[in-house]
This record gives C-alpha cells, sequence and structure tokens, in this order.
C-alpha cells in the first residue's frame, strides 16, 4: 500500500531542508509525496522560491494560503490559527499517513495540532535546539507533538530524551540543508554572477570570490519594538566596513516591518537587496563569502559546515551550540563593524560536522522504510 506524506514548504528555508528528503523518498514506489506550499514561499513580496528555475522535479505542490498580509504578533496568532484551519481542511481532503514538520515555525504548531487532532503521525525535524525568542517554546511544542524525531546534534537528541520522548523514535541524521550545501560546495563564482544578473543588470557589480559579505537578519518577535533599531546598527556597520554586500530578505515573523523601514534607508551602493533564492544559490553564495553576518541558524549551522567565518548578532541564536567560527554580538555598530574587521583576518576556519554531514535525506529514507510508528505517545518518565 502506497502511503501518502505531506511535506510543508513555506520559506525558502524550508525548501533547502526537505529538498534532499523529496529527492529520496520519490525513489520509493512505496510513498507518494505531496508538497503543501504556503508562506513567504509562494509570496512575490519574500521572492516566491517556486518561480526560480532551480525549483524542478517537485512532486504535486498545492498552494496552502494562511498568512496574514501585515507582521505583528497579533497577526501571527491569527495566521497560526489561519495554518490549523487551512491545512485541517487539505489533510481532510488528501488524508496523508504521514506529515513533515520543520523546527520552530509558527505556522508549523499549526500543522503539527491539526495532525495531531486528526491522528496523523507526525515527523519532526531539528527538534531538541536550545536558540532564543519565541522560537525556543514553538520548537519544543512541537516536539511533544511529534511522533519520530530527526534532531541534527547529538546534544539536541539527548534533550528531546529529557523532554520525555522515546528513544527509539530519536535519529540523529545532522542538517538535512547540508545534502544540498555540499553539491554547492564544487559551485564556481559564475554560477553566482548569474544570479546576481537577474537581480541586477551591471556587470560591474560581480562579485570576486572572498571579497563580499553576506547579511541575514530576521525579526526578533520578543524584540519587537527593538526590530528597526537594532537593524540600522548593523546597516551604519556594514556602510562603514563598505564591502560588496548581499543583503538577503527577512522571514515573515512579526517586527518585519521595522526591517523594511530601514531598507528605505539603504543608499549604499555596495549592497545588493536580495528578496530570496534557493539553496543551490544561497549555498555557492556562502561558500565563496568572506563571512556572513545577522541573526539567522545559516550563521551557526552552515557557516560552521563551510568554514565560513560569521558574525552572530543579539539573542535570536543566543543558546544554540555554536562552534569557533562565530563571534557572538550585541546589536551595537561600533561593536558589528569591529567584529566583522576580525573574521575578515581570520579568511577560513576548518569546517566542523557537529550539525551533520551532508548525508542526511538518505538517512531519513531509510529509517522511515523501517519504522514502525505508535500513533498513542506516552511520556517515558
Amino acid at each position: 500500500m502506497i502511503k501518502k506524506i505531506c511535506i510543508p514548504i513555506t520559506s525558502r528555508g524550508n525548501y533547502g531542508k526537505v529538498r534532499s528528503i523529496v529527492d529520496e523518498l520519490t525513489k520509493s514506489k512505496n510513498y507518494e509525496i505531496i508538497i503543501m506550499a504556503g508562506g513567504s514561499a509562494i509570496l512575490e513580496k519574500y521572492g516566491n522560491i517556486f518561480a526560480s528555475d532551480y525549483i524542478n522535479n517537485i512532486p504535486r505542490v498545492h498552494n496552502i494560503q494562511f498568512l496574514l498580509d501585515e507582521q505583528t504578533p497579533y497577526s501571527m496568532a491569527q495566521s497560526t490559527g489561519n495554518s490549523i484551519i487551512e491545512f485541517s481542511k487539505f489533510f481532510k481532503k488528501v488524508k496523508p499517513d504521514l506529515v513533515f514538520v520543520i523546527a520552530d515555525r509558527f505556522e508549523f504548531l499549526g500543522i503539527a495540532i491539526a495532525s495531531t487532532y486528526m491522528n496523523i503521525p507526525i515527523v519532526h525535524l531539528e527538534g531538541g535546539e536550545v536558540t532564543g525568542s519565541i522560537d525556543e517554546s514553538i520548537r519544543h511544542a512541537i516536539s511533544k507533538l511529534a511522533h519520530i524525531h530527526f534532531p541534527a546534534t547529538t546534544e539536541s537528541k539527548k534533550r528531546l530524551i529529557k523532554m520525555g520522548e522515546n528513544p527509539k523514535f530519536i535519529h540523529n541524521v545532522g542538517s538535512t540543508s547540508f545534502d544540498l550545501l555540499e553539491k554547492c560546495r564544487a559551485n564556481k563564482i559564475n554560477e553566482l554572477h548569474k544570479f546576481q544578473d537577474s537581480i541586477d543588470n551591471s556587470p560591474s557589480m560581480h562579485v570576486e570570490s572572498k571579497k563580499y559579505l553576506v547579511v541575514v537578519k530576521h525579526p526578533i518577535t520578543t524584540e519587537y519594538d527593538n526590530n528597526y533599531k537594532n537593524t540600522m546598527e548593523l546597516l551604519k556597520a556594514i556602510n562603514e566596513i563598505n564591502m560588496k554586500t548581499f543583503w538577503i530578505m527577512h522571514n515573515m515573523d512579526a517586527g518585519s516591518d521595522g526591517i523594511n523601514k530601514v531598507f528605505k534607508n539603504i543608499k549604499n551602493n555596495n549592497i545588493i537587496l536580495c528578496k530570496s533564492m534557493p539553496l543551490e544559490i544561497f549555498g555557492t553564495m556562502l561558500n565563496h563569502a568572506a563571512c556572513i553576518i545577522g541573526n539567522s541558524s545559516a550563521g551557526i549551522r552552515e557557516s560552521s559546515f563551510l568554514g565560513l567565518p560569521s558574525v552572530n548578532i543579539g539573542d535570536r541564536q543566543k543558546s544554540r551550540e555554536k562552534l569557533d567560527n562565530v563571534i557572538d554580538i550585541k546589536c551595537d555598530h561600533k561593536k558589528i563593524y569591529s567584529a566583522i574587521k576580525l573574521q575578515l583576518k581570520k579568511k577560513k576556519y576548518k569546517r566542523n560536522f557537529t550539525y551533520g554531514n551532508g548525508s542526511a535525506g538518505k538517512k531519513i529514507a531509510s529509517i522511515l522504510s523501517k519504522s514502525k510508528i505508535i500513533l498513542q505517545k506516552k511520556i517515558t518518565y
């Protein structure tokens, strides 16, 4: 009997995390893969990644609208409620046997709640991690609803066991995005130039390997009123550094309106604003960058895998497992400037595989083919 597996893609980051899983599961005749697309992944203002030429061989994409067109704590709560309603409608229609849920996004809490009440087993990626902001609470809440766990680190697996999850269903496979990232390591800088030409037609703006920065700064929901001020501090530091910089648009969390206001103040021709991009391009961009700056998990996970110098700003990734390539800094433009200058001298760090080695997709497909899921969960202590 063929099993229907629903996999959500609601942001560019989700795509990178599930791409190798989709590729591996579609090799089997035992599964029917159903892609649930929504959120920033299908909105033009965030770059609509499904419009990219790189997004190919994706089976059965269904668009599910749940996101309100504003980014406040109130709208996040409403969007979460909408996700419960809209995804439960979809589940009633397609009757999946399994649903994947990724990390700590607010919409995935809605998907997990809908799945739980409809007796659909949940697979959770990247549970057990400690970070900051509201993501911390959402991630652990999802873990308590999930039936099979695929954490990315040894420490994360230990935390899930401490939370009372059954060790039999916890498998440390590493970060799934590394599977695609490993392939990107072979890409030449001209792959990035092609992407540049699609957003800026000036050949003179083409970057050179190791001579540009990457900035990814997301809003912090629990610091809603400070997002504009903190992002302005970052902009001041980037202006002072005066290097070519890819500044990649933030996620759809509450507080992003404050960051959007900062974009209106950007007058530096060295800064290239990017709405979004698939991991195939982002991985190439990171591999040839001199440093990544901001508060994205990419500055912790992907940077360590590539040995890329990283400046982590503020509390969003405060407690996440960090490696030697990361400098933690408060959101002050002078401190940010100094940290970037220090990292530019380092040039390259030794690659670290704490978060995985680039083979997670195959491991997940293999484990799922042998797993017998117990729908009724029971705490282990």
